[in-house]
This record gives C-alpha cells, sequence and structure tokens, in this order.
C-alpha cells in the first residue's frame, strides 16, 4: 500500500510502489502491473520494459485511432464467445508507436509490441447507459435550473455552454447531444492491453477483470469503514488512520475466506 499527496497524479507512483516492493521483499524477477485506465501512460508502459517488467492495462477504445476504432466495431467473423456466453471478444498483436514528455520536457518516442483484447458485455453497456442516463437526467435539472457552470459537477460532459456574445458571464447552458450518443457507442467495450503476447486472450481478460475485487475493497474501506474524509493534518498521523483501516479490511478478508471454505 502506497500513500501519495491527493492533489498529485497517481501514475508516477505505481513504479515507485513495485520498486519499494522488490526491495523490501527480496522480489527478483519479472512483475506484472495489472491497473485500469487512470494508470495507462506512456511513460508507465516505457518504464514497465525498461525493468524487465510486464503488463495488463485497460486501454479506453475512445482514445484509438481512426484505424484501430474500426477494428473494435468491425462486426466479423473473428468475435470470439466466452465460455460463460456473457461477453464477446476478439484479439490482435502489433507493434504499436508511443510518446511521453520526460522530465526535461523533451519527447520520447518508443515502440512495444503488444496483444490488444477487445471485449463487448451487453450487461455492462446496459449498466452503462443506466449512469449515462442518470447524468443525462441531472444536466438537465441543473439546466433548467440555470445553475452556475461549476455546480454541474461529472453532469458537466452533457452540456455545452453557448454564449451570444462570446462572454462566458453570459453563457447558457443547453444538452450536448452529440457527446451522449459519441458516449452511447463506446458502452459495453473493454480493452485490456498487455506486453505479453504469449498469454491467452482469456487469461488477459480474467486477470484485467479481477481488478474488480480490488475496487470492492476500497469502497469498503470508504463506505463502510468511513476511511474518507480524513480528519487529520499530521503525516504520521493520516497514515496511522489508513493503516488501521487496511488492516481492519483485512480481518474482514482473512474471515470471509475462512468462512467460504
Amino acid at each position: 500500500m502506497t500513500l501519495y499527496p491527493g492533489n498529485e497524479s497517481e501514475r508516477p507512483y505505481i513504479r515507485k510502489a513495485i520498486d519499494k516492493m522488490k526491495t523490501s521483499l527480496g522480489v527478483k524477477g519479472k512483475t506484472i502491473q495489472v491497473a485500469d485506465k487512470g494508470l495507462n501512460c506512456a511513460k508507465n508502459i516505457y518504464e514497465a520494459k525498461g525493468y524487465e517488467d510486464g503488463y495488463i492495462f485497460s486501454r479506453s477504445v475512445k482514445t484509438l485511432s481512426a484505424k484501430e476504432e474500426a477494428w473494435v466495431f468491425k462486426e466479423d467473423d473473428h468475435w470470439n464467445k466466452s465460455p460463460s456466453g456473457k461477453y464477446s471478444y476478439k484479439d490482435c498483436e502489433d507493434t504499436f508507436e508511443y510518446s511521453f514528455k520526460d522530465d526535461q520536457g523533451k519527447d520520447v518516442k518508443f515502440s512495444v509490441r503488444e496483444k490488444r483484447v477487445v471485449a463487448f458485455n451487453p450487461v455492462q453497456k446496459a449498466k452503462q447507459k443506466r449512469e449515462i442516463d442518470k447524468l443525462v437526467a441531472e444536466a438537465r435539472a441543473k439546466t433548467l435550473s440555470k445553475v452556475k457552470r461549476s455546480e454541474f459537477g461529472d453532469a458537466a460532459k452533457f452540456v455545452k455552454f453557448v454564449s451570444k456574445d462570446n462572454k462566458d458571464v453570459s453563457a447558457k447552458p443547453v444538452i450536448n447531444y452529440e457527446a451522449i450518443e459519441e458516449a452511447y457507442k463506446y458502452c459495453g467495450y473493454n480493452m485490456p492491453v498487455t506486453s505479453d503476447t504469449a498469454l491467452d486472450s482469456l487469461e488477459i481478460y480474467k486477470v484485467y477483470h479481477n481488478l474488480w475485487r480490488i475496487e470492492e475493497t476500497f469502497r469498503a474501506m470508504k463506505t463502510n469503514l468511513e476511511t474518507r474524509p480524513v480528519f487529520l493534518q499530521k503525516e504520521s498521523t493520516i497514515k496511522g488512520h489508513f493503516l488501521i483501516c487496511y488492516l481492519a479490511i483485512l480481518l474482514v478478508l482473512i474471515i470471509q475466506v475462512r468462512e467460504s471454505k
């Protein structure tokens, strides 16, 4: 477990956490990082390869190039049904280009051989559409109420502010139907990408999908154990607070495992 300031990006910390883990526990050899879109960035991929480690990251279909996106949505005979029948999937292997700016602001470009597995889950699609509909309904209500731009929150992604005189103070919020349709388009799709091209596609998806267990743990810590908000100021007491919560959830998980046997 690694704690970092809430006003900083989490992306640089995965490498620090892995290095600390390897040093403190004497771990040698290759590790495979598994993370969602939040940690999938070119620099993390570059560093993972530089340390001869691997990764399974989620890639947003929305950020793909036009050529890659066309492959995702192509209705062809390459789609396979999962053993459970709950989702369909297909894969490809190719060399992909990445770039990022280093600490000195210089462009770093590199290529990596990746296997990409795109999966479509109709249940996930329905769930994501419901979440979008909820935000759209919130956006409509706030638009009619004429609240300030800063008060729209997550619903702001489905609103555009139109101004007749090009002055922000007089901008009028209206529903952005193009953004809604764009969001609907990607519902149900997920794409894990990995540098370990020898891995089986179903195994890649299974390993990535197991992140829900970690997400469930964090959700329990935040809601049931009231980990946040933190009413403390000193770094030592903040770390102590999270350590107690972490140990509590660990005990709960141990009890669950024992009861399931």
